[in-house]
This record gives C-alpha cells, sequence and structure tokens, in this order.
C-alpha cells in the first residue's frame, strides 16, 4: 500500500500515550489503522442516520412487485 505524509495537530497528552505504548517502528500503522476504523464508524453513523430519516410511504395496499412494475414501465 501506498502511503502519503500528513501532518496533524493532537493533544499532549494523546501524544505522550502514543509514545509510551507504540513503539516508534509501528506508530505509522497504529494510527493509520486507527483513522480508517474511526472513518468506518463515520461512514456507518451516517449511513442509519440516513435510513432512520427514510419516510414511509403508504402503499395503498399495492405489493411492492407491482410498485416496481409501475415504476418500471414510467422509466423505460
Amino acid at each position: 500500500m501506498s502511503a502519503i505524509k500528513r501532518s496533524f495537530s493532537i493533544p499532549v497528552d494523546i501524544s505522550q500515550a502514543l509514545d509510551e505504548v507504540i513503539p516508534i517502528q509501528e506508530r505509522s500503522a497504529f494510527v493509520a489503522h486507527s483513522h480508517s476504523e474511526a472513518l468506518r464508524k463515520v461512514k456507518k453513523d451516517k449511513l442509519i442516520e440516513a435510513i432512520d430519516n427514510i419516510e414511509t410511504w403508504d402503499s395503498g395496499g399495492e405489493s411492492t412487485v407491482d410498485i416496481l412494475r409501475k415504476i418500471r414501465m414510467r422509466n423505460s
């Protein structure tokens, strides 16, 4: 995997904890993994929020299959 150098500011206590706990040769991988997990969580939370905000739809008793057929016929 290719890499790019980035510059970020982090609180002093987090920097000190990182220095104490993670060996220097493993820090980039640790930070990359941490960011990857945090980004995955943000994306997941946004998807859940989008799903939660989908408006309900009254089908008027029609089946999903019939509704999809009508939509497809209109769009063809």
